[in-house]
């Protein structure tokens, strides 16, 4: 089904179709629709009911959409009563079509189940219905991050897993018929992260006819030109980067370049500042507020309470720890298998040095910037500049450490000291995964095979992006494939 061609943009062999038809959403529009969830709620007269589940469900979500797919059951004045205490309820007309031939239509099945989508303007939808328990949606939005997930998942109900209760839109996010009951697409299924939780609506009922969604297990069946290959579904991998207030400007240099790159690969990018005020971590779209102060000697405390968060909050299978005056290029990350390590970085430091003072000019309490730090010899850990990924495991181990145990002036260190704790030892490794400083560069090519790549500054952050997009571009064109090399299953 080339699954994974119709998601990528490194596959120069596919072409997004645009215009109407069964989808009736041109498929680049996706990206255009704010973070947030829309309920959408198919009318069907029942005042009362919904002005129940209105005033319980109204504050759990972004907008709630009433779709009328029966325009004689539409009473104007009760919903303008409505909408002048719930201000994000809004009704939509979706009941006839223009055929070619100029007669008007009533929609039904796929076509009027994409119509009611494109009526979405939150990236993440949820369906309800008179019968939805208000209580259990509020506690699936807040467990789940509806409101603010960026990734592309399907949230079934854990007792039914067929049952479709919530999805991301996504390029790919349309309806078709199958055997008389509506699915989501085979292509756009297959790169989705299925999320259990339960049901916060019984079965959807009435015209939308959703009896089940079949979401199929790994390994995903990917053709090309020449074979056909069996890859197994990646885990969920989330990117943390360690930021802080006053580098705002970074972050959104990061959202305006590689950061698209992440959200076409399933990957979440949050950037962890410290706000000390706050009593205990919060998300808040993409951003993680931790309870620690907001500054360099804190560091080694903002990665503690950071993968603490990150491991109750965000559920990853891997984290990878990086640096806001880094660039990463997302193409070149996904050749590496980082799923077989619980530990790995590009540089490691073997111990060579046993005291640092790369703390004395970005300290904020000054009286530290003359001390040295001595390390034990024997302590090897990968290097924090470069990045490193922990494992759901490696990430526990950090959390369940005592923080008084875990800090450092070093963080980086400090991570390789529990992890070697536990018999994780940061070794040298002949990887696809690598890391080049800016001052070692003398071309444009010499980027080529870097994942990670230090800026010097957020003009820098554009011109590397446009640099190495276009390196991966020239590689695609010379071997007319896509670069990424995944091992058969069952090879080694």
């Amino acid at each position: 089904m080339e699954a994974l061609a119709r998601r990528w943009r490194f596959f120069p062999e596919y072409r997004f179709r645009m215009g109407l038809g069964s989808r009736l959403r041109a498929l680049g529009e996706a990206e255009d629709l704010k973070p947030g969830l829309s309920a959408l709620y198919l009318w069907d007269g029942n005042e009362e009911a919904f002005s129940r589940l209105a005033e319980k469900v109204s504050s759990s979500v972004d907008e709630l959409v009433v779709v009328v797919h029966n325009s004689s059951l539409f009473r104007h004045s009760f919903f303008v009563g409505l909408q002048s205490t719930h201000f994000n309820i809004r009704t939509s007309v979706v009941e006839m079509t223009v055929k070619s031939d100029g007669a008007l239509r009533k929609l039904k099945g796929a076509l009027f189940m994409n119509r009611v989508l494109s009526e979405a303007r939150h990236r993440n939808v949820v369906l309800l219905d008179s019968e939805t328990d208000a209580a259990r949606l509020a506690e699936v939005v807040r467990d789940k991050r509806l409101r603010s997930r960026t990734d592309d998942f399907l949230l079934l109900d854990e007792a039914q897993p067929g049952d479709l209760q919530a999805f991301s839109i996504g390029k790919q996010t349309y309806f078709v018929e199958v055997d008389g009951k509506l699915h989501l697409s085979a292509e756009d299924i297959a790169g989705r992260h299925p999320l259990h939780a339960p049901a916060p609506t019984p079965r959807t009922s009435l015209a939308w006819d959703i009896d089940e969604v079949r979401l199929a297990d790994a390994p995903i069946l990917l053709r090309d030109h020449k074979k056909t290959t069996h890859i197994k579904r990646r885990g969920k991998l989330a990117v943390l980067v360690v930021s802080c207030k006053k580098n705002r400007h970074k972050q959104q240099a990061i959202r305006d370049t590689w950061a698209k790159d992440t959200r076409l690969a399933n990957i979440d990018v949050y950037f962890i500042e410290g706000h000390p005020e706050q009593s205990e971590a919060l998300l808040v779209e993409d951003r993680l507020i931790l309870p620690v102060p907001d500054t360099y000697e804190y560091l080694s405390h903002k990665i503690w309470h950071g993968v603490s968060a990150a491991s109750r909050i965000v559920d990853a299978d891997h984290y990878f720890k990086l640096d806001d005056d880094c660039l990463l290029n997302v193409q070149k990350l996904l050749e590496f298998a980082y799923e077989q390590f619980d530990y790995i970085g590009s540089d490691v430091n073997l111990g060579s040095r046993t005291a640092f003072d790369w703390h004395s000019t970005a300290v904020f309490n000054k009286q530290l910037a003359g001390l040295i730090f001595e390390i034990d010899p024997e302590q090897t850990w990968y290097d924090g500049q470069g990045g490193y990924f922990l494992s759901r495991k490696a990430a526990n181990l950090i959390a369940s450490t005592p923080l008084p145990k875990y800090q450092h002036i070093l963080e980086d260190y400090a991570t390789g000291r529990v992890m070697s704790a536990n018999g994780m030892e940061a070794t040298s490794l002949n990887s696809k995964f690598l890391s080049i400083r800016e001052i070692y560069i003398k071309q444009d090519r010499d980027y080529e095979s870097a994942v990670i790549s230090d800026v010097s500054s957020v003009e820098r952050t554009f011109e590397l992006y446009e640099i190495i997009s276009k390196l991966n571009q020239q590689t695609l064109d010379a071997k007319n494939r896509w670069r990424f090399e995944f091992l058969q299953e069952g090879s080694k």
